[in-house]
């Protein structure tokens, strides 16, 4: 027999060192034996690192009891980002739909609204908020803190950008108009790249995400399709926004394209989001790798030599259309679940001391950072047995 079988055998922790598992029979999520030795369920965790600090931890990203955790549904996964504008956020979900969520509020007022006037094999790229600039700003506007919505999409066709009104947008009662806005141009803006090229999106899966720099009036957007990354930069100062809820200039061509594929093998650009100072890229350099944040000044050329990874989460069950990691959410009483899922239509959403924290989920959205987690460790991974239930020793 094998040592670790002769423990199971004597349903006991014997000489085991703390970080080692034993099987026992099954006695709840951890327990303390006769001599002392505290036990932590396979697939249970804590975060208790003061009570337990010579404990093996892996580092996962969690959402602790006290960051923003919605206590509404927001709408289901998706791969077309996530996108904040001061105490809202807006993402989409499947089949064309969006949901939008006073963070302020902890209040959702739009879920899985269906975004009317886009086919349904239409590929939608990205989702986000842009400024009204306009001087005849529609009435339907009044009441959205000067914003509207925009999606990029594509249909058998260059990419563009589209407008769509934000009814509720200050407004936790009104549900958000899912209908996209028509004038007599249409309302869209075909967008291309620095050279005056189409961008095309003509894979089933494609991702990216929209950043507006308000103040300068640039729209930041980086797309894939599960073979290359790119990040373009649209400049539409002077343009106007607003009037009849029109996104502006027919075309547009951006002003920067940088192929971040050329640069570093980043097949998968998943998210964009930024601040006053940086921009925040999730990626991942194959389509089952491990899914990563890079964050890079505005400052700078915007190469993806000038930035530095601030995050890097795994992925489990996930596939190269899906990927997801895991998400430890710790509750109101300190317990945590640790089968919670991060998606990758994540968003900077602030700083917590010297933390970066990101905002993703589904169908709920949380708060998360990176945080040390004792145990996590699933029964398969630790190895099968009959008839017992493996705990780690963690003192």
């Amino acid at each position: 027999m094998t040592a670790l079988t002769e423990l199971i055998s004597a349903g006991g922790g014997g000489g085991a060192l703390i970080g080692e598992y034993v099987g026992f029979a099954d006695q709840g999520a951890s327990f303390t034996d006769a001599n002392g030795a505290v036990w932590l369920r396979a697939g249970s965790g804590t975060l208790d690192t003061t009570t337990y600090p010579d404990a093996p931890t892996v580092t996962l990203p969690v959402s602790y009891n006290s960051f923003f955790q919605s206590t509404a549904e927001f709408g289901s996964y998706s791969n077309s980002g996530l996108n904040i504008s001061g105490d809202w956020a807006i993402g989409t979900s499947t089949q064309n739909r969006y949901g939008q969520i006073n963070l302020a509020t902890n209040t959702v007022n739009a879920s899985n609204v269906q975004l009317t006037s886009i086919a349904s094999n239409a590929e939608i790229a990205a989702i986000g908020y842009i400024t009204c600039t306009g001087p005849n700003v529609v009435s339907a506007q009044a009441n959205t803190d000067n914003k509207f919505g925009v999606v990029l999409r594509d249909w058998n066709g260059p990419v563009r950008m589209q407008s769509f009104a934000l009814d509720g947008y200050n407004d936790s009662s009104s549900i958000g108009s899912g209908a996209l806005n028509q004038d007599a141009t249409g309302s869209y803006t075909y967008l291309y790249n620095s050279s005056g090229g189409q961008i095309r999106l003509d894979t089933s899966y494609s991702f990216g995400g929209i950043y507006w720099d308000a103040p300068n009036h640039k729209l930041y957007g980086v797309i894939s399709d599960l073979t290359q990354g790119s990040l373009h930069v649209w400049d539409f100062t002077g343009d106007t926004f607003g009037t009849s809820n029109s996104v502006g200039p027919s075309t547009k061509s951006a002003t920067t394209t940088i192929d971040y594929f050329a640069e570093s093998t980043v097949t998968n650009v998943y998210s964009l989001s930024g601040s006053s100072t940086d921009l925040y890229i999730g990626y991942s350099t194959n389509p089952l790798s491990t899914i990563k944040i890079r964050k890079i000044p505005l400052s700078g050329n915007l190469s993806w030599a000038s930035g530095t990874d601030v995050e890097d989460y795994g992925k489990e069950g996930s596939s190269a259309h899906n990927p997801r990691g895991q998400l430890v959410i710790e509750d109101s009483q300190g317990d945590i679940t640790i089968n919670g899922t991060v998606y990758t239509n994540q968003a900077f959403y602030g700083m917590d001391g010297s933390d970066h924290t990101f905002l993703s989920g589904a169908p709920y959205l949380y708060q998360w950072k990176s945080g040390e987690v004792l145990g996590s460790t699933t029964t398969t991974q630790v190895g099968p047995a009959s008839g017992v239930t493996f705990y780690q020793r963690i003192k």
